[in-house]
């Protein structure tokens, strides 16, 4: 559950591929992979071995999502099929969602904070860092450096303006992360309405580029490989307004500078990663008119690159024993039966 491929983002695609991936590796098959949803048919739960959910952005205060999860936890619980929450980050919660916690057979946060606060929940939790860090990706696809300077977008709605006037300003490329839904155009008529805003609004932001409006569909890429061949070919580093941003830039090597998201998870990465140093803040970018103003800060030491190289290594160790032991769980609880 909690598939985000139909939201339109180049990292929610990536995360669900590569947990589909993770559990088809070791023999487990995706049988269903839906959104977090308020109904759910609890006979057809129970046909299931177990269930995997993407937690990804979910767990939190501001969250729709999270009291979905805690519900679904707890029916799961109630039926006896094992539930593991994935990918997550999480922040303060409130009383109903908390209760879930103890409900999930296993959580793995992607940062140490979440992971404090999840055991404090009452959760049985473990430290897994994204799941982009362990993508596969081309073997032609390797950062080079070069002069050019990316902007990611924000989820953020004040900061994504904040970011597209400081590419402008500065002459840098803006690249949001937002894309073309990655489902099928008919597979449900909220897909069909997505899909079809993106590609009237990617077309008019290509023929009337300029302003924030336009140029937040008009100057995005339409598939996470594009994304990560933008990134890695030519750049000096990037601005990554999003947590995947940041992320994707560690997994291929590229330098750069994040800004705060609408959690601590970026905080929390670059802390875990001894990295904190790459945070930049808003104000520094509203004041920033020259890029070469930022140089100093973007460059990347040689510790940097071996601190970047060490904690992706051992995030790609962390992800395949996060999903060797969630199929080996399932596996022993199925024998159970």
């Amino acid at each position: 559950m909690g598939d985000t491929r139909a939201v339109g983002h180049h990292g929610s695609t990536l995360v669900m591929e590569a947990i589909v991936r993770e559990l088809a590796n070791r023999g487990a098959d995706a049988a269903i992979a839906g959104p977090v949803r308020s109904e759910f048919d609890v006979a057809r739960l129970r046909t299931f071995d177990g269930v995997v959910i993407n937690g990804e952005g979910a767990l939190h205060v501001r969250s729709p999502k999270a009291l979905l999860i805690s519900q679904f936890a707890r029916r799961a619980r109630d039926i006896g099929i094992p539930c593991f929450l994935v990918n997550t980050v999480i922040d303060e919660c409130d009383e109903e969602v908390i209760q879930g916690f103890p409900a999930l057979t296993g959580v793995f946060c992607r940062e140490p904070r979440s992971l404090e606060r999840a055991k404090s929940y009452g959760a049985t939790a473990k430290l897994c860092p994204d799941v982009t860090l362990a993508i596969e990706t081309p073997k032609d696809i390797k950062w080079h450096a070069g002069e050019k300077v990316i902007v990611t977008d924000s989820t953020l709605g004040s900061v994504n303006k904040l970011l597209h006037a400081f590419a402008r300003r500065t002459h840098a490329a803006f690249l949001p992360m937002r894309t073309r839904p990655q489902v099928p155009i008919f597979s449900s008529k909220k897909a069909f309405m997505r899909i079809v805003k993106y590609e009237v609004r990617h077309k008019i932001g290509n023929v009337l580029p300029g302003n924030f409006t336009a140029d937040r569909f008009g100057c995005s890429v339409g598939s996470a490989d594009a994304f990560l061949r933008a990134i890695a070919g030519g750049t000096k580093f990037i601005v990554s307004g999003r947590f995947h941003g940041a992320c994707l830039a560690m997994r291929l090597g590229v330098p750069f500078l994040a800004v705060r998201s609408i959690t601590h998870k970026v905080e929390s990465l670059l802390d875990d990663a001894q990295l904190s140093h790459k945070l930049i803040d808003l104000e520094t970018l509203k004041s920033t008119t020259r890029l070469d103003s930022l140089f100093a800060a973007a460059t990347w030491s040689d510790a940097d690159q071996a601190r970047c190289r060490s904690y992706v290594a051992n995030a790609q160790k962390a992800v395949a024993e996060c999903f060797d032991d969630v199929v080996a769980q399932i596996a022993v609880e199925r024998a159970r039966a």
